[in-house]
């Protein structure tokens, strides 16, 4: 496997060469290259020259260097940490400079934000910590690495195995390394960024009375399947919801900690003016959130497919002079101003803004609900039992009936538009925009049918319609990309055809839910069916409750 220093010498050169290119291809051909002497396109003009495959190559190539030199630049964080710990007092590395702790001299040096550098400090630290241990079980009598080929660099969990002969008296590695050891190896042999190892490791949080290192381990190395194909965003959102599949009995430690950490704080900046800084809970951030996507809809590409009312107050609100942070402030102190007595007609049009909490019924479960959590929609965060059953109190419930892969039932062609309830099931499944790493909430997106609904003569059913925000549902129409249902025993799929200009080979790409509580319905049952010792059948139905 290369080192560091040779992938990051391989990303360098390409870069340059692709540029070196460019600059010899704007300079007008002279008799003699020392007529040239002196005479360099900016940087500028050298990329605005290229070509697309190369201005492509050039930011993969570039992409690639600022990996390593991050990965080189976590590790040093990680032992400027080290020598600026408390123990070391005024003599640590970062006292001496100026800096109450590693975090500050690290943004002194890299000019970076305070959170990048903390992001660089925790990974660093932790990088080392499990180079430590890696050192110590290398050191110990009859030490010897062994790797196996479930990981990316060579082992399942990054561990170091003792030799220490046939009875197995050789500390087993795994117990020995920290639960994140696969996560720092991926990253220092350039198999993820660090970006990516950090937004896992924080996904993942720390083991805890509920779920120990090695299910924390079996569940890192998971992730890292997934990091090849996902943004850091998506993969800390992703490494979030494997967390409370694996340690569902933490859902409730994780979610009231999070109700505690809830705030609103007021004060006066230097001018005398008030501010205010809010810290949302669960709840009470996707009402927020909710709140403001349907006020400002219209500003925000909202869906397209409105009544005609809908739509003079859609252009009212487009040709308002305010901001978005104007129109914004001015929505959320209206509804404070209101309260209960608020007009939904006037502020939101015809959607009013609430919370709706996911469940899967289960009635093996001594609660009926599926591992005892639910998911709020619009979120990625789980929620305790507790919480759900104050709401279903409060507010009653609505059920869904679907099959085993998660799909509603049909209801039918007679109209062209998805009703109500349809796109309730629909909000419910797809969990926002389907397309891939799009993150509009599924409230500010429309229904596509997967047929059109006038050429193809397609149904108006829930399995044959997903959600698209308004951008990419005229991408889809406009520019030849295409969604099919793949219905094969392996179950129902959802995939986007590229049209020919983007991939000659029009390779389908598997669209995933976004949907925290739909994907935990859909690995549960396959869980259970794969468990089902000789079940050939389709499992029975099961129930995703809506509770608003």
């Amino acid at each position: 496997m290369s080192s560091t220093v040779e992938r990051l010498e391989e990303a360098t050169q390409c870069a340059c060469s692709v540029l070196q290119r460019s600059a010899a291809n704007l300079l007008p051909p002279l008799a003699s290259p020392d007529q040239h002497q002196g005479e360099v396109p900016s940087l500028v003009q050298q990329i605005t020259a290229l070509d697309d495959d190369a201005l492509s190559r050039l930011m993969s190539d570039a992409a690639r260097g600022r990996a390593e030199f991050d990965t080189i630049i976590t590790v040093a964080a990680g032992v400027a940490a080290k020598r600026s710990e408390r123990s070391q007092g005024q003599a640590g590395l970062a006292q001496r400079n100026g800096h109450r702790n590693a975090v500050g001299f690290v943004q002194s040096i890299t000019g970076s934000s305070r959170g990048e550098a903390a992001r660089q400090v925790r990974l660093g630290g932790a990088m080392g910590e499990a180079d430590a241990a890696e050192q110590l079980l290398l050191m110990a009598p009859g030490g010897a690495t062994s790797r196996s080929d479930d990981s990316p660099t060579g082992d399942d969990s990054g561990a170091v195995a003792g030799a220490g002969g046939e009875g197995g008296d050789a500390p087993k590695a795994s117990a020995a390394l920290p639960w994140n050891h696969p996560v720092t190896s991926a990253v220092g042999a350039g198999v993820i960024a660090p970006a990516s190892g950090d937004a896992i490791v924080r996904g993942l949080g720390g083991p805890s009375p509920t779920c120990d290192s090695e299910t924390l381990r079996a569940a890192a190395v998971e992730m890292l399947d997934e990091a090849r194909t996902m943004h850091v965003d998506e993969l800390f959102r992703t490494a979030r919801r494997l967390r409370d599949e694996i340690d569902p009995a933490g859902v409730e430690e994780r979610w009231q900690r999070r109700y505690d950490n809830r705030s609103w704080i007021m004060r006066r900046n230097n001018e005398g003016q008030l501010t205010a800084y809010v810290v949302f809970d669960d709840d009470s951030g996707v009402f927020a959130t909710q709140v403001l996507d349907v006020a400002l809809s219209p500003r925000r590409g909202g869906p397209r497919f409105i009544s005609a009312e809908e739509r003079a107050q859609a252009d009212k609100l487009l040709d308002d002079p305010r901001t978005n942070e104007q129109l914004a402030f001015d929505t959320m102190l209206e509804v404070l101003r209101c309260g209960a007595e608020c007009d939904e007609s006037t502020t939101f049009r015809t959607h009013r803004p609430a919370v709706r909490v996911l469940v899967t019924r289960d009635d093996e479960s001594p609660s009926g609900i599926a591992d005892g959590i639910g998911h709020l929609e619009g979120s990625d965060d789980a929620i305790p039992l507790g919480v759900v059953e104050a709401r279903l109190c409060d507010a009653g419930s609505q059920a869904l009936i679907v099959d085993s892969c998660g799909n509603p039932l049909d209801l039918g062609r007679e109209q062209r538009l998805f009703s109500a309830k349809q796109r309730t099931a629909l909000r419910a499944r797809d969990g926002g925009c389907f397309w891939p790493e799009c993150e509009s909430p599924a409230w500010a997106c429309e229904a596509h049918h997967n047929n059109t609904w006038s050429k193809d003569h397609g149904r108006t059913d829930v399995a044959d319609g997903v959600l698209l925000c308004k951008f990419h549902h005229l991408l889809l129409h406009n520019k030849g990309w295409k969604i099919e249902r793949d219905t094969s025993p392996g179950g129902t799929r959802y995939l986007l055809i590229p049209p020919a200009s983007v991939d000659p080979e029009r390779v389908p790409i598997e669209l995933r839910s976004k949907s925290a509580a739909w994907l935990h319905h859909r690995r549960r049952t396959l869980r259970r069916c794969m468990t089902a010792s000789g079940r050939t059948a389709a499992p029975p139905p099961a129930a995703l409750v809506a509770r608003t």
